[in-house]
């Protein structure tokens, strides 16, 4: 098993304790991995720079960002500021798991595949620690999140998003990917080789969780799904991607974004959690956080495509 630390001075404790003072008091906790987990993180690193490698009409014969089944997949780049993206999420084909968009490399898919089960792993790990320390049913909000064996509408509503940003000739700003936060439960993302990842702290200034670790080490921060269900306890982490100024190699970073279940239901009653008068469908919730989304970006005066992508 991959072991969680705290990070930034949190104190050792029992690893739930640790993990949730770490969430709370950071925004985020490191996770160390094994060296199996590694393997897997590695070989599917390759991939993506290979698919990353290739020229941007290849990129883009995979398909732009589509929806299928009203869930966005596919690659993305406006081919000018060094900003590229691949939504990816699981597919379910009879017994067997694919990848959508279908990335024609070998070896990519099943790495792919490989790559969202270890995160989502390491993701049910962290809620199932949260639980306990809340001394709730130890699968009380993993039965909220998708899980990667059960596909209700045959595609995940998790997402595995690729990401690269390199520096272009023109390009003067540091910042890649502005402040946000993640529709998500939980986002699992193996550290990068090119540190760029900034959360804000709860006093307001940034910290950059991948130094530090090593490379295919994991961060794992809080999404706005979770800080309802948590009854805001502990805030969605408020997070950017920087082009580190000293450092012009391009960044690499394939985040997992968990996401909810559409069968998921949240009771009446479960300690720790967000007190309801009657069952909260997770569809429901996902209408919610989608509703708030597009009301904050309604707001937004940046004219940024990323932004405008990932609203």
């Amino acid at each position: 098993d991959a072991s969680v630390r705290g990070h930034h001075g949190v104190q050792e404790q029992s690893a739930p304790s640790a993990t949730w003072q770490a969430l709370k008091q950071q925004g985020f906790v490191a996770v160390t991995t094994t060296q199996h987990q590694r393997i897997v993180l590695e070989e599917f690193y390759q991939q993506c720079e290979a698919f990353f490698a290739l020229t941007l009409e290849e990129k883009r014969s995979c398909g732009p960002i589509t929806k299928l089944a009203g869930r966005p997949c596919g690659y993305r780049s406006d081919g000018v500021d060094g900003r590229e993206f691949v939504e990816l999420r699981l597919l379910q084909r009879k017994d067997q798991l694919a990848t959508m968009p279908q990335v024609q490399m070998p070896g990519f898919q099943l790495a792919a595949v490989q790559a969202f089960r270890l995160l989502t792993d390491v993701g049910a790990s962290i809620l199932a620690g949260l639980a306990q320390h809340l001394e709730a049913p130890c699968d009380s909000l993993m039965t909220l999140v998708e899980s990667d064996v059960d596909l209700v509408e045959g595609i995940s509503a998790s997402v595995l998003r690729i990401c690269s940003y390199s520096w272009t000739e023109d390009e003067q700003d540091e910042v890649a990917f502005g402040d946000h936060t993640d529709t998500s439960f939980l986002t699992v993302a193996p550290v990068s080789a090119v540190a760029g990842l900034e959360i804000q702290l709860p006093d307001g200034s940034w910290c950059c969780p991948e130094q530090g670790l090593e490379e295919n080490d994991i961060v794992v921060f809080v999404g706005d799904f979770l800080q309802v269900v948590l009854d805001k306890k502990i805030a969605a982490a408020v997070h950017r991607v920087r082009r580190p100024p000293t450092d012009r190699r391009p960044r690499m970073s394939s985040p997992l974004l968990m996401r909810c279940s559409p069968e998921g239901v949240l009771h009446p009653g479960v300690p720790g959690l967000l007190q309801v008068e009657r069952p909260l469908s997770m569809q429901d919730l996902q209408q919610f956080c989608d509703m708030k989304r597009k009301k904050l970006a309604q707001k937004q005066t940046s004219n940024d495509w990323v932004l405008r992508t990932f609203e």
